[in-house]
C-alpha cells in the first residue's frame, strides 16, 4: 500500500512547480506569488500565517503581496510545501480535521526548532535543516492517510498505555520511522532523508549522519 503511493511530483501541479521553484536558486517571489495565487488553498493559508497573532498583525494583511513581505521568502516557501505534502495522499474525509492540523503543526514546528538549532550549530544550513525536519514525520503522515486501521489501533495501544506514540508503534510492530524510509526510498530522496526519516528516534543507531 505505501508503494502504490506515487512520486511526489506527479502527486500535483502546484507541488511539482514549488519544487522547481525551491531547487532554482535564481527564482523570484513573483514566480513564487503566482504560483500561490492559483491555488485557493495555498493563498488562504499564506494570508491566514500573516494574519496570526505570531506576527502580530492580526486582521491587517489584505494581500497576498503583503502576506509574503511579511512572512519571508524562504518561510513563504517552506509553508507551502508542508500544506502540499500534508494534501498529498489526501481522500476527503480520510481523517478528522484535528489530526490533520496536529500532524501539520507537528511538522512545520519541528522544522522551525531545527532551524534555529542549525544556526547556533552549524553543522547544516538552516535552510536545510529546516527542509530535513518537515520530512521526518512523512511516514506518520503516510500511515494516517493510507495505513488507517494501523494508525487507530496505534493510537488505542498509546492511550491505553499512556505511552508515547512511537513506543506503541514498537510494541505493535509498525513504526512511522521504518514507513518513512520506505517512503524516502521509493521517491529516490537523498539519503540524509532516508536517514532522517528512518532514525530520528533513535539517531545514536544511524549508520550515517
Amino acid at each position: 500500500r505505501i508503494a502504490r503511493i506515487r512520486d511526489l511530483p506527479s502527486l500535483s501541479g502546484s507541488l511539482q512547480r514549488l519544487v522547481e521553484i525551491i531547487h532554482d536558486e535564481v527564482a523570484s517571489p513573483n514566480e513564487l506569488e503566482s504560483l500561490i495565487r492559483y491555488d485557493q488553498s495555498l493563498s488562504a493559508r499564506i494570508l491566514r500565517g500573516a494574519n496570526s497573532t505570531y506576527y502580530g498583525m492580526r486582521g491587517n494583511v489584505p494581500t497576498l503581496t503583503k502576506a509574503m513581505i511579511l512572512i519571508g521568502f524562504e518561510q513563504v516557501k517552506s509553508l507551502c510545501l508542508c500544506a502540499l505534502l500534508m494534501d498529498m495522499c489526501s481522500t476527503q474525509d480520510s481523517i478528522e480535521p484535528e489530526e490533520r492540523e496536529r500532524l501539520w503543526k507537528h511538522s512545520f514546528a519541528t522544522a522551525r526548532v531545527a532551524s534555529e538549532m542549525a544556526r547556533k550549530r552549524p553543522w547544516v544550513s538552516p535552510e536545510k535543516a529546516y527542509i530535513l525536519a518537515l520530512f521526518h514525520d512523512l511516514g506518520r503522515v503516510a500511515m494516517a492517510f493510507s495505513l488507517q486501521e494501523h494508525y487507530r489501533a496505534i493510537w488505542q495501544l498509546s492511550r491505553k498505555g499512556k505511552t508515547p506514540l512511537w513506543y506503541a508503534e514498537l510494541q505493535y510492530g509498525l513504526t512511522h520511522t521504518m514507513v518513512g524510509k520506505w517512503l524516502a526510498t521509493r521517491w529516490n530522496l537523498p539519503e540524509v532523508f532516508q536517514m532522517v526519516m528512518e532514525f530520528h528516534h533513535f539517531p545514536e543507531k544511524s549508520p550515517a549522519f
